[in-house]
């Protein structure tokens, strides 16, 4: 599995789960994308934003930074290794980014993605956001 960290700043744990029950009323935590009935997106909480295990001190100020605020509710996507996902992350994100302000993280590069970015197809070190493709062939700088 691949995974990708969503950092929310103005919205709590409480009203994020209301929201992704009432928008994914089928299954919830994890809260799941199908493709024809086949899980691609498993989406849980993630509560272990600041520790030092998953996320560097600079990592967390570089997040911060980006959200221009502290981070009030974290979700982790993780992409089921039998589909591509790269279609159903980004339309899930274009939901959440919409309606909250946050970013994502892919794990292909430690990027704060804004909506934006991830829309234009924008380039971090020689890639734009989840790029499985690139990074299995070992083109990742």
């Amino acid at each position: 599995m691949r995974s990708v960290f969503i950092h929310l700043t103005d919205i709590n744990i409480n009203e994020l789960t209301i929201y992704l029950n009432s928008t994914y009323p089928e299954q919830n935590n994890p809260w799941l994308i199908l493709k024809n009935e086949d899980p691609v997106l498993y989406i849980n909480h993630y509560t272990n934003t600041l520790a030092e295990y998953d996320f560097e001190k600079e990592e967390i100020e570089s997040i911060k930074k980006a959200l221009n605020g502290d981070i009030t509710a974290s979700l982790i996507i993780d992409v089921s290794g039998r589909h591509e996902g790269l279609d159903e992350v980004t339309l899930f994100l274009e939901k959440i980014l919409t309606r909250f302000k946050g970013i994502a993280i892919d794990e292909y590069t430690q990027h704060p993605w804004s909506l934006e970015e991830i829309k234009e197809k924008k380039e971090i070190q020689d890639h734009p956001f989840f790029d499985y493709k690139g990074w299995s062939i070992g083109t990742l700088k």
